[in-house]
């Protein structure tokens, strides 16, 4: 007799801060210590995936081949980049990005690249697992420092709507799906010669990611915090409202501008899922205020499911509020498929959502089971 297993899929997430050590007995005891702390919840899917975290996608847009080169990692607790989030205004603040530990492992491209490959290794032969590798790419400065986003194409950050160029009012900076990058002469994976002038953002990251995901052994890619879907993620003002009027913007337009950054990227990186994380708003608002076509997403199978949050990244009390923004996102699925996502802990960050946010309650695994 055979049962049908109680979940589709359990995704696991992980930063490279367990990596204490880059030698290759150190990075597979710790691969097969992550995966046998969730046998139990491992074992009641049909199939698994990690999604690592191993920077803020900065280590996709500068990636050249090189497997020896070294790359900046989220070896952060805090915020990196500091200057370009508007609520740290002190040198001293406490929030600012430390390292975590006083000496932080040095991890190349073939050190990751050897991390991916024993994750799917010592699941299938020790634990008979089939599990995938997840990369993710990351719109804002939060997990680790980026010369490429903030001094060498710093263009990437303004979205230019109706002729104009507007800057995000909000939190934090952003990087814009459908912004055009300035000419330079760094070698690059998929640009050896360096970036012509006005090179869609969508055309190289594509293109990035069509060398860096096979190269390294990726499975899929994760856009975060909604990435390629609004360049105002995080605030409730938006491209067609100022927090006075709405109409302020042509849905063709911002629709249009939308859709080009996924023509352009799947095109160029047509062989790999992609999946999202979403804005931190319900469907209602991201239409209104960002005019994000979420149907032609799904119709055009750009995206295969839908944001699995609530949407907020933890939920705290507002749980009204958020499991309205939840089921507006899966009102109409893409497929047979929903998720949610539980953070039992932000690695980058100086809170723990289960001791400080859930009260030790499990609301973002109580509340969306509810709903189904």
């Amino acid at each position: 007799m055979t049962t049908t297993p109680s979940l589709q899929r359990d995704t696991l997430e992980m930063s490279l801060k367990p990596f204490k050590s880059m030698a290759p007995e150190a990075i597979e005891a710790v691969c097969a210590k992550a995966i046998r702390q969730w046998l139990p919840l491992l074992g009641m899917a049909d199939s698994c995936s990690m999604l690592l975290w191993v920077a803020d996608g900065s280590e996709i847009l500068v990636w050249d081949g090189d497997l020896q080169r070294e790359i900046e990692w989220a070896r952060y607790v805090g915020y990196a980049n500091e200057q370009f989030f508007a609520q740290l205004r002190e040198d001293t603040d406490p929030r600012i990005g430390q390292p975590y530990l006083s000496e932080t492992a040095t991890i190349t491209y073939g050190d990751l690249q050897f991390i991916v490959a024993s994750f799917k290794r010592i699941a299938a032969e020790r634990y008979g697992i089939r599990m995938e590798v997840g990369a993710t790419f990351d719109a804002g400065p939060e997990f680790a420092y980026s010369d490429f986003k903030y001094k060498d194409h710093p263009e990437i950050n303004l979205a230019e709507v109706n002729g104009q160029f507007i800057s995000l009012k909000a939190d934090y900076t952003v990087v814009c799906g459908w912004s055009k990058l300035k000419e330079d002469k760094v070698n690059y994976a998929a640009y050896p010669g360096g970036i012509p002038e006005g090179t869609p953002f969508g055309e190289f990251l594509g293109r990035q990611c069509a060398s860096f995901l096979p190269a390294l052994g990726f499975d899929y890619i994760w856009f975060s915090n909604g990435f390629a879907l609004s360049y105002f993620p995080w605030t409730y003002l938006g491209a067609n409202y100022d927090g006075q009027q709405v109409g302020m913007a042509l849905y063709e337009e911002l629709a249009t501008k939308t859709l080009s950054f996924w023509e352009i990227f799947k095109r160029e990186c047509p062989n790999y899922r992609t999946e999202v994380r979403g804005t931190n708003y319900g469907t209602g608002m991201d239409l209104a205020k960002d005019c994000i076509p979420l149907l032609d997403l799904y119709e055009r199978n750009y995206v295969e499911f839908p944001p699995p949050n609530s949407p907020w990244g933890a939920l705290n009390y507002d749980f009204g509020l958020e499991l309205t923004g939840y089921m507006s996102r899966i009102a109409m699925l893409p497929s047979q498929t929903y998720l949610f996502r539980f953070y039992a802990n932000d690695p980058w960050f100086w809170q723990n959502p289960w001791w400080d946010l859930y009260d030790r309650e499990p609301h973002d695994i109580y509340c969306p089971l509810t709903v189904a």
